[in-house]
């Protein structure tokens, strides 16, 4: 996990490797990144004991990236130098090519190990500002003709995967930072 600045929002997203970071890219859209925070567990502190902060080099939105429907939402980011791992900075493990998101049937509503979304958002509609400690939340993943009846044209069976209950999801704060699930 690691944290963008855009002054004065910020968003979340994932290390690939020592020097790409993946995120929404309408998180690039809301401004430039200067640098990224790695490590960092408590937002409001600026001296976490795991903390590293990186110079972005170069940003890349997709090329088919729609801000009104939200479809292939997804950004690069190069950094200047190298992300020295430890055991609280990884890059995240990715499936095999193909493997993709096992979606249960609308009954069961969740992936085999669990779907957990982390990030430093608001934990309710009334606070103003995310939180100070990043958090995590169990998700339940859908199926895509309950996505479909919920979202209708916004959502792409092919692109996307919607998630939550209705009582605990990601919030304003949250965005860029990953989905990851348990298979």
């Amino acid at each position: 996990m690691f944290r963008s600045y855009h002054s004065p929002h910020y968003c979340g997203g994932v290390i690939l490797s020592e020097k790409i970071i993946a995120t929404a890219a309408h998180c690039i859209n809301i401004g430039i990144p200067h640098y990224v925070a790695v490590g960092d567990h408590n937002s409001r502190s600026p001296n976490d004991e795991y903390e590293l902060r990186i110079a972005v080099q170069s940003f890349r939105s997709h090329p088919k990236f729609n801000i009104i429907t939200f479809q292939n939402d997804v950004a690069i980011i190069r950094l200047t130098e190298e992300i020295s791992f430890n055991t609280r900075i990884q890059a995240i493990c990715l499936p095999p090519p193909g493997a993709g998101i096992i979606k249960e049937p609308q009954s069961r509503k969740s992936a085999t190990g669990g779907c957990y979304v982390t990030g430093w958002g608001k934990t309710s509609g009334k606070e103003k500002i995310g939180s100070e400690m990043l958090q995590e939340v169990k998700m339940t993943i859908h199926d895509d003709l309950y996505c479909l009846k919920k979202y209708g044209y916004r959502y792409d069976p092919k692109t996307m995967i919607c998630a939550g209950d209705g009582k605990t999801d990601a919030c304003k704060g949250d965005s860029g930072g990953p989905i990851v699930c348990r298979l």
